[in-house]
């Protein structure tokens, strides 16, 4: 079942109110399309559930186990660079529109506080996780080069802007400029 804009807006909520604050424990990248991301709070420890499957994109609670790969993937490596140790500070989204956004306080190699935010996508075939950091993507779970796409690349170091809501699609887009 696709998740709507409504659904996703609940679900989001939900995840606020039970992991703000929480501080992550582990990251882990069972399949090539999903992540999971375990969370502590000063009662429980939650695992995270971020899936970029194009028939089954969604971010939820989870209490299933997963068998990790042996060396973890470049992503997974990634993430843990970026987010390991990192403080959970919001959950949110736009209105009407299926992104669900993390932001994390993390600390980067010169020991400075940043703020990463974690883009989950949840749009289908076109389902993605982001990482950002003040405006750039760092990296994206999938890739999305000028080959791809003559509109929207999703590639390091490029920005990441919401500009405007569009008339014809109703949805938000974003701009990327290198």
């Amino acid at each position: 079942m696709a998740l709507d804009a409504a659904t996703l807006a609940l679900t989001a909520a939900e995840l606020k109110a039970t992991l703000t604050d929480a501080k992550i424990a582990k990251i882990f990248e069972p399949t090539r399309d999903e992540l999971v991301i375990t969370l502590r709070t000063r009662t429980d420890t939650y695992a995270l559930l971020l899936s970029a499957r194009s028939g089954s994109a969604r971010v939820c609670l989870t209490e299933e186990t997963f068998e990790n790969p042996e060396t973890p993937p470049s992503f997974c490596m990634l993430m843990r660079k970026h987010l390991t140790g990192g403080r959970l500070l919001d959950v949110h989204m736009e209105p009407g529109d299926r992104i669900v956004y993390f932001d994390f306080q993390c600390t980067n190699e010169m020991g400075d506080l940043v703020r990463n935010t974690l883009c989950a996508e949840l749009m289908g075939r076109y389902s993605n996780l982001v990482l950002v950091q003040s405006g750039k993507i760092i990296d994206a779970l999938k890739r999305v080069d000028f080959e791809d796409s003559d509109v929207r690349q999703l590639l390091p170091g490029f920005s990441k802007d919401i500009l405007r809501n569009t008339q014809c699609w109703g949805a938000m887009i974003w701009l990327d400029v290198v």
